[in-house]
């Protein structure tokens, strides 16, 4: 684990939505024996992470933006949380949400381990935020667009070069599953100790209802084109999404057994309760979302 430097923990609190678990009471970085494992090398070659480019020799966990996902060699699918502008980063309704500069972020893939030297690294030439996109202020804290909720929260980047593998490429569902279905949320994010993962973790949801997901929350979820998956263990065993996993893919097992992208890490109970808070974690649905990410990513394969 590393520590992040204050200028990007800053601007990951601020701006990207950590894999936890509490153990006994107490917050702890997630480790192979509670709410989320270490995943197995080569498990997810879709992820990527959104960097903040900066000098030479700063390691990628100490640069962390927010997650992906690649769903064609060069194009990534991460939340438009993560691709704005910070002065349009509001829950202002009159303040439009505006692409960032494609200089401010770059993209990594990694195996496994972010810090690994084989990382590959990609600069971001073009920026595309779902016109449909906006923040919404939460009850809980109506000023702070960090704990706010966001409908149609999509974005996709394109690269300056595509990543060579034909594995790196996930296909979209175009229906999404029913309630109850098995899921997996993968992120680098920050722990409630404070520490952004070296290593990919995974943790194990399942889908909820819609109605299920608004009684913990004080949106409408299909009406923003949202999804939502809770750990359904024990509260001590659960697996929430939180600042730096922003972005990062919620995977099913399709038909045939291949991984499907269902969702993009959106928001979770930091919007309506303490950070880290058991309940539910909510995804941008790349079902309700085809006609943007087909606008922008036409090559993208739909399961």
């Amino acid at each position: 684990m590393h520590r992040t430097a204050p200028l990007v923990r800053t601007l990951a609190y601020s701006m990207t939505l950590a894999f936890v678990a509490v153990l006994g009471g107490q917050s702890q970085a997630v480790s192979m024996s509670n709410g989320a494992v270490v995943a197995d090398p080569d498990e997810a070659p879709w992820m990527v992470a959104l960097t903040i480019p900066t000098r030479e020799g700063t390691p990628p966990t100490e640069r962390l933006k927010c997650g992906g996902v690649l769903i064609a060699p060069d194009k990534v699918l991460t939340a438009g949380h993560c691709a704005v502008t910070p002065d349009s980063f509001s829950v202002d309704p009159a303040v439009p949400p505006r692409p960032m500069s494609p200089r401010s972020v770059e993209v990594v893939r990694a195996n496994r381990d972010l810090n690994s030297p084989q990382a590959q690294i990609r600069k971001v030439v073009s920026v595309f935020v779902d016109p449909d996109f906006h923040l919404l202020a939460s009850q809980f804290e109506p000023h702070d667009p960090s704990r706010a909720a966001a409908r149609h929260d999509l974005a996709v980047l394109v690269l300056d070069r595509g990543f060579g593998d034909p594995k790196a490429v996930i296909p979209l569902t175009a229906v999404l599953p029913d309630p109850g279905a098995r899921a997996r949320v993968y992120g680098h994010g920050l722990t409630p100790s404070g520490d952004i993962s070296d290593d990919l973790l995974r943790g194990s949801l399942t889908l909820i209802s819609n109605q299920d997901c608004d009684a913990q929350t004080f949106v409408e979820v299909k009406y923003i084109g949202a999804t939502c998956a809770q750990t359904t263990v024990l509260p001590e065993l659960s697996v929430q999404v939180g600042f730096g996993d922003s972005g990062g893919p919620l995977v099913v097992k399709g038909k045939d057994g291949s991984d499907v992208l269902v969702g993009v890490v959106s928001f979770g109970t930091e919007t309506s309760a303490r950070v880290f808070a058991f309940g539910f974690n909510a995804f941008a649905d790349v079902a309700s979302g085809r006609g943007f990410i087909a606008q922008h990513a036409p090559e993208a394969v739909w399961a």
